[in-house]
């Protein structure tokens, strides 16, 4: 994707939070979740963006986490710098069995947010078992970027970003911390794009209409056999999603300026 975004001129910006490998979070930054990394992180990262670029406004294209954190800040942290913003797998709303329910209510209660959980690690152990994208609930995706996504792709998870998962999961919406504020009432207007697939798990059929519904978003739904990672990955990503994301934007760059 971003070879392909490049290629039609933009500056393509890998945006990487505290909750990343590679990124160097604050001195004494300590526990942190969502908003922390969406009202201080993201701020700080379309600062450097804009500085470097010499445009006043940046384009984004968030995926999975990624995206509801995009949410988030939108939300919360007043950002009026996003020109416009492509959003995949946003799942908003949570429908989860009820023993799901209770074991994200048991997280959201009792999990420290000083922990660090070492999902990064847990993928690199899983990659050799990974034979083709299915494994990994992208059924479009060669089995060879699969294991590289994990193996490399991946990043801990901090107790208090979990603990902030655990509440949308439990109470079956994207929230703040507290869980008073409903993030998609909260958005401000936005040229928006919601990229879904039917066989994503993490973003089900459904889990991002409201989001649609609010936002008047363009809504690509490339419906059955396409899951998490496919949109990023599959083999034919370039013309289903590649092309029309990136006509997208192309409408949206003079809102940059």
């Amino acid at each position: 994707l971003a070879r392909a975004l490049r290629d039609r001129g933009f500056a393509v910006y890998l945006w990487e939070h505290r909750g990343d490998a590679s990124a160097v979070p604050p001195v004494g930054a300590g526990s942190f979740c969502v908003d922390d990394i969406d009202t201080r992180d993201l701020p700080a990262a379309i600062d450097a963006v804009v500085a470097h670029s010499g445009y006043d406004r940046v384009l984004a294209v968030n995926q999975g986490l990624a995206a509801q954190s995009l949410l988030v800040g939108l939300a919360l942290g007043g950002e009026d710098r996003v020109a416009a913003a492509v959003l995949v797998a946003p799942a908003v709303r949570f429908a989860a069995p009820r023993s799901a329910t209770r074991l994200a209510q048991l997280v959201a209660l009792t999990l420290p947010a000083s922990w660090t959980l070492p999902t990064r690690r847990v993928q690199q152990l899983l990659t050799p078992w990974v034979a083709e994208g299915a494994d990994v609930a992208s059924p479009g995706t060669p089995g060879d970027l699969a294991r590289g996504r994990l193996r490399h792709g991946g990043a801990d998870l901090s107790g208090g970003v979990a603990k902030q998962v655990a509440r949308w999961i439990a109470e079956g919406s994207l929230t703040d911390r507290t869980g008073r504020v409903d993030i998609v009432a909260a958005l401000p207007s936005l040229p928006a794009m919601v990229v879904t697939g039917d066989d994503d798990p993490a973003c089900p059929p459904g889990a991002a209409d409201p989001l649609v519904r609010r936002l008047g978003a363009q809504h690509l739904d490339l419906g059955p056999g396409w899951g998490h990672l496919d949109p990023l990955l599959a083999s034919n990503a370039d013309s289903a999603v590649f092309e029309p994301l990136g006509r997208f934007l192309d409408a949206h760059r003079s809102r940059c300026l």
